[in-house]
């Protein structure tokens, strides 16, 4: 049996308008009545809501609609996932209501004893983190539940809102792990100049996107059916097919590739997805000087790299914007409450280790990466050879603020089975799941780079609009920066990928890093194609 790493699962935070009192300074955006939003949300979890609210013009109810489903969807998986076909851990799921509002409420009393003010400024609905019967039997959400519970802990709540000064407390402090919904009022308090979120929603009827930005936020259902976009992207002919198999061959992350040059017959997908998804929101990026981008994806859109989408102008995103994905900016704006690391930089870098049962095949330039990587920060590691065992990343990786993982991944069909090699022993097969990640506690990293196969990519996307990956699954684990990659990655291309991006992350941010890596090996006559450089996208914090 695996060993399993438990953490405190996220519970979620969601708003009801007829119960708030708003944030001194400013009125708290539109808010999703309750019985509203529990009438959206069906058996099949597509909410109607968010497609009801925008045909009637209410741009930002349906923007907190798409909010809470994609936070939603994201902190509570955990509790119904199951590993092995064994049950999750009883410590994933330990009902803590209680334990919630008592801490809550020592918060405030040590407040009140230091002299400090406390003062009424923000009541937020809360989801409890709980269901623990369901999360043992595998079940999947109730929705019913959920809103039930939902509205008995209002009722909790409420004795506490009277004491509580929610701004007044470190973010961290009251929520701990728990997510705050935001509104397009959050998220323009949230942006710094030139910043901007661009959030997609994939419905029934097609694809809705919202740009948020500090003085704006626009609305569009995108001008293509669900269909169309699809041959688009994911057709014999789309973006993704052109992008990830180009044309003459070399060594892979696990497979033979092909070489081409930085333009041929990507462009065309690329500029018609780049139409699809970006041009209904041009106006507003040039108009308000955008030079960054928060990308939610959903559904289609959700296995893209939008950096090499190309606009009427031949020029491409990454040449325009600074781009970090996200499963949710509510996902987001957690992630910048937490405390980051106050050690130095420390890297624990696995280099393909070997796998006696599951033999890919020598990656030759991963080990030399991840040697090279292990050595740029003083008192690295290296797990390469028989030594780097699942075990042994299970026993160091607390020691340690950076991740970089050099070897072979498998994007599985069904998500949580999607894996990275190590090496096996007696206790441990060697292929970490997406699951067995989700249950570590990572939130001591800086970043974790996965230099591996198809990392970022989500299974089920297309049909259900669902993130999960490998990526997201570093994410759950309280990893707050994760570089995560698209397709099967070439091995020579990847190496001077990753030692562009350490030689500049600490300097210029993980993002801007990222950004002008791939830049640099795009001006390489070698690797111009977009399948070199375009592959890997990071998701999470991007400072």
């Amino acid at each position: 049996m695996r060993r399993l790493h438990a953490i405190a699962v996220a519970g979620l935070f969601a708003a009801a308008g007829a119960a708030c009192f708003n944030v001194v300074g400013y009125k708290r955006g539109d808010y999703v009545p309750t019985e509203e939003a529990r009438a959206a949300f069906e058996a099949s979890g597509k909410p109607t809501f968010i497609e009801k609210e925008f045909s009637a013009g209410q741009g930002k109810k349906a923007f907190y609609g798409s909010e809470l489903a994609k936070t939603r969807f994201y902190v509570t998986r955990k509790l119904s996932d199951t590993r092995n076909g064994e049950a999750a851990d009883p410590a994933y799921t330990n009902l803590r209501n209680d334990s919630y509002l008592a801490r809550l409420k020592t918060a405030l009393d040590e407040m009140r004893g230091r002299g400090e003010e406390v003062s009424v400024q923000r009541g937020l609905k809360v989801v409890p983190q709980n269901l623990a019967d369901q999360a043992r039997s595998g079940a999947r959400f109730n929705d019913e539940l959920f809103w039930k519970q939902m509205t008995l802990l209002d009722a909790r709540l409420d004795g506490y809102k009277n004491l509580a000064s929610y701004t007044a407390l470190s973010y961290r402090a009251i929520y701990k792990d728990q997510y705050i919904i935001n509104t397009t009022e959050d998220v323009r308090l949230t942006l710094s100049p030139g910043e901007a979120l661009l959030e997609y929603h994939q419905g029934s009827d097609g694809i809705y996107g919202f740009l948020v930005t500090l003085e704006a936020t626009y609305a569009e259902k995108l001008p293509v059916t669900t269909e169309e976009l699809k041959r688009k992207i994911s057709g014999e002919n789309g973006l993704v097919a052109l992008l990830s198999n180009p044309p003459s061959s070399g060594a892979q992350r696990g497979l033979k590739v092909k070489q081409a040059s930085a333009e041929g017959p990507w462009v065309g997908p690329a500029k018609a997805v780049y139409d699809a998804a970006i041009a209904p929101f041009s106006k507003g990026l040039e108009e308000q000087k955008i030079t960054a981008l928060f990308i939610v994806p959903d559904g289609l859109l959700a296995n893209i790299p939008f950096a090499a989408l190309a606009g009427p102008d031949g020029k491409l995103l990454i040449e325009k914007y600074r781009l970090t994905y996200e499963p949710s900016f509510s996902i987001y704006k957690n992630i910048l409450s937490r405390k980051l690391p106050k050690n130095p930089p420390s890297v624990l870098a696995v280099g393909a280790p070997p796998n006696s049962w599951f033999d890919q095949g020598g990656l030759p330039e991963a080990v030399r990466e991840a040697g090279t990587v292990s050595r740029i920060f003083e008192g690295g590691r290296l797990f390469a050879g028989q030594g780097g065992t699942e075990s042994a990343f299970y026993r160091d990786v607390p020691n340690y603020s950076i991740l970089h993982l050099a070897t072979h991944g498998l994007a599985h069909k069904q998500p949580r089975k999607s894996f990275l090699q190590f090496g096996d022993d007696g206790s441990n097969d060697g292929l970490l799941t997406a699951a067995e990640i989700s249950a570590l506690d990572l939130s001591h990293l800086y970043v974790a780079v996965l230099s591996a196969c198809q990392t970022a990519v989500s299974a089920d996307a297309d049909s259900t609009g669902e993130l999960v990956s490998l990526t997201t699954s570093f994410l759950e684990a309280g990893a707050p920066t994760v570089v995560g990659s698209f397709w099967q990655v070439s091995d020579v291309s990847t190496t001077r990928l990753m030692l562009n991006f350490y030689e500049k992350f600490l300097e210029v941010g993980t993002s801007e890093a990222l950004r002008q890596a791939q830049l640099a090996l795009r001006t390489d006559s070698s690797y111009s194609h977009p399948y070199y450089w375009a592959a890997f996208g990071l998701y999470g914090f991007d400072k």
